[in-house]
């Protein structure tokens, strides 16, 4: 079945993870996509508070509709604590950490289907029952275009090795204050021309 008409029907849905690492990859040279946007938005609701690291890619025009998966790749340290109430009345807590933890993200369709959208879920704490923590170690961003019989997963890296969490490090570069997102939300957004290598091939590609 061919994924082009459901960008168009069900812009939301979450393309599909890669089913393979090795075949046809590829490293962004040529503009194929890029970073356009990236925050880390809070959202804090009735005692629940959480932190997500939001992305937006956006494909070359001509190769835009020919994407058949995207998303990303992190790799991360994780802490966690969750109580569970049994039907006794008794609660018990469960706490345990990974040193070496590693998610893939599917991308989501924009509601103008011009860009792909990759929410990872950094830190939350959900009225104090279920607690996480992960401390991102390295990340890298995938899409994956169909050209001519074959698929070519390009991905988005710095000189070939994975992005360093430090690419995204507030002490290191400028974030704008926190803007308002709609419900209970706000984001603050890595300014694009801070100096960033998650911003490395925007400028050449589209400008500022």
């Amino acid at each position: 079945m061919k994924l082009r008409p459901l960008f168009v029907i069900l812009p939301l849905f979450a393309l599909t993870q890669p089913n393979a690492w090795a075949a046809n990859d590829r490293d962004v040279s040529q503009c194929e996509f890029i970073v356009d946007d990236f925050a880390v938005v809070t959202t804090s609701a009735y005692g629940a508070v959480s932190n997500e690291l939001v992305t937006q890619l956006l494909v070359r025009p001509d190769l835009n509709q020919n994407v058949v998966e995207a998303g990303a790749y992190f790799h991360f340290a994780g802490k966690y604590r969750k109580i569970t109430s049994h039907p006794d009345g008794r609660q018990t807590t469960d706490e345990w950490g990974e040193e070496d933890e590693s998610l893939i993200v599917p991308a989501q369709r924009t509601i103008d289907g011009q860009r792909l959208k990759i929410a990872f879920t950094q830190n939350w704490n959900t009225y104090g029952s279920d607690i996480g923590e992960r401390r991102l170690k390295d990340f890298a961003y995938y899409v994956t275009i169909r050209q001519g019989d074959s698929d070519i997963r390009y991905w988005f890296k710095d000189y070939g090795k994975n992005l360093s969490a430090d690419a995204i490090s507030q002490t290191q570069f400028p974030y704008s204050d926190a803007v308002f997102t709609g419900g209970y939300s706000s984001a603050r957004y890595l300014w694009r021309d801070s100096g960033s290598p998650l911003f490395a091939n925007r400028s050449l590609c589209i400008g500022q």
